[in-house]
């Protein structure tokens, strides 16, 4: 008698999806670079890209909250960083419009740091247990 396994496709909640397709879009971006690629390469592509990843960070609260890896207090808080970080690209950007540019790059660089420390976060509580 021969036994057969069956495997059955893992269900991988939207968590874990989105974190997945994140990490795709972060090794997308590298291989553009090695290709030669030039990466966001002026101010105001580099706020599109923060905004970008406000979204992101967003959206990856939010796959957290539904999966239960965060509590709502955890969401919100994450989503309160992300309205600070959008309010203060956007101070940014009317720095960069009075020909600041060095501040105004020297707060995205600031504003970068924070949201990939959320980032760093939420893909952190993916791995926890459920809340």
């Amino acid at each position: 008698m021969t036994h057969t396994a069956h495997f059955a496709p893992r269900r991988i909640d939207g968590f874990a999806l989105l974190a997945i397709l994140i990490l795709l879009a972060v090794a997308l971006l590298q291989g553009c670079a090695q290709l030669g690629i030039a990466p966001a390469d002026t101010f105001n592509k580099k706020a599109a890209v923060a905004i970008a990843t406000v979204t992101e960070v967003r959206e990856t609260a939010t796959a957290a909250l539904q999966a239960g890896k965060i509590t709502p207090d955890q969401a919100r808080d994450v989503q309160a960083k992300a309205d600070a970080a959008r309010d203060g690209i956007q101070a940014a950007r009317q720095v960069a419009a009075q020909g600041d540019y060095g501040s105004a790059q020297t707060r995205l660089d600031a504003i970068q740091a924070t949201l990939q420390a959320l980032h760093t976060y939420l893909i952190q509580r993916q791995t926890a247990p459920r809340n």
